[in-house]
């Protein structure tokens, strides 16, 4: 689902630092409440995800656009952590495919 998004090029560029590194954070948190227990959810989850981060470039550059070490760059992760997880940027379209199948298609 595309929405359109209205800020400043300043706040964009802004959004582009903060919002992966939270991300990253964020599921860090997830993994740390989870294996200690530590939430009141089950499973604790992360607002957004890095994965968040990949679809934002796709929005904004287009599918041929989008690189593992831009993928890396906007999660803010080493490009070498990003192959541990997808094999290559088709690994990781793959994975917003299949969400997007599985969790909004069915909400339609």
């Amino acid at each position: 689902m595309r929405r359109m998004r209205f800020c400043t090029p300043g706040t964009r560029d802004l959004c582009t630092l903060i919002l992966p590194d939270s991300a990253r954070i964020q599921e860090e948190d997830a993994r740390f409440a989870n294996r200690h227990g530590t939430s009141k959810h089950a499973p604790a989850l992360p607002l957004y995800t890095s994965l968040d981060a990949a679809r934002t470039l796709a929005d904004e550059r287009g599918i041929n656009g989008v690189t593992m070490q831009l993928v890396s760059q906007r999660a803010g992760i080493a490009s070498g952590t990003a192959y541990q997880f997808f094999d290559d940027r088709d690994a990781i379209f793959s994975e917003i495919y299949e969400e997007w199948v599985n969790v909004w298609w069915p909400a339609l």
